[in-house]
């Protein structure tokens, strides 16, 4: 039985639909560190709601993680590939992965595989979630991808991401607590509950 569950964290996808470099570089780490028939992939993430989602060609959004997964069988992968769709963003992908996948799956293990510029806020959100919401259970590794490209303006939204999430989630005492700000306060969430539709500089990933 398998005993880990390697997240493979999605970051976008270019206006032709296609995967861009740093997430290739992702997907190429799995390739080849977990190229194997009893290796557990799950590609995480829907689609970013900073910007309108690319369409295909029925006009219908692209999921990233299904970009993700096509990317990996198509390149050889032998093992199993999962997506998890319902992530607008890094706190919900790594919420959503946990509870939806690895708890059901009763998988204790978990390794996040993203990029250099990316894995101290998954870090951050990760090691909190995991203490806040599921008390700890969850022993979790992190695999950083060094990026082949220039990503300047990535780079210092991160460091601007990372506050927002100790600004709105640091008071969080418990999984309610956590679950209530993460339901009505988030913008890339609350928006399922109300009616604002229109997409806000206030959106982080």
């Amino acid at each position: 039985m398998n005993e880990n569950l390697i997240i493979l964290m999605a970051g976008g996808i270019n206006e032709d639909g296609s995967l861009p470099i740093h997430i290739k570089d992702r997907c190429q780490l799995v390739l080849d560190q977990f190229n194997s028939a009893n290796s557990l992939i799950l590609a995480s993430s829907s689609f970013s709601l900073n910007v309108p989602p690319k369409l295909d060609l029925d006009g219908y959004p692209i999921s990233e993680s299904s970009r993700l997964r096509a990317w990996l069988i198509d390149n050889g992968f032998k093992g199993k590939v999962l997506c998890e769709q319902l992530s607008h963003d890094t706190v919900g992908s790594i919420l959503f992965s946990l509870m939806l996948f690895a708890k059901n799956f009763y998988l204790k293990k978990i390794k996040f595989v993203t990029s250099d510029f990316h894995v101290t806020r998954t870090k951050l959100i990760a090691d909190f979630i995991n203490q806040i919401v599921f008390k700890g259970i969850y022993e979790i590794d992190y695999i950083s991808v060094k990026t082949s490209e220039d990503l300047e303006l990535r780079k210092l939204h991160e460091a601007d991401s990372a506050q927002f999430f100790r600004k709105e989630f640091s008071d969080c005492k418990n999984e309610n607590d956590f679950m209530i700000k993460f339901l009505t306060n988030h913008t890339n969430y609350n928006h399922i509950f109300g009616s604002n539709k229109k997409l806000s500089k206030e959106f982080y990933y």
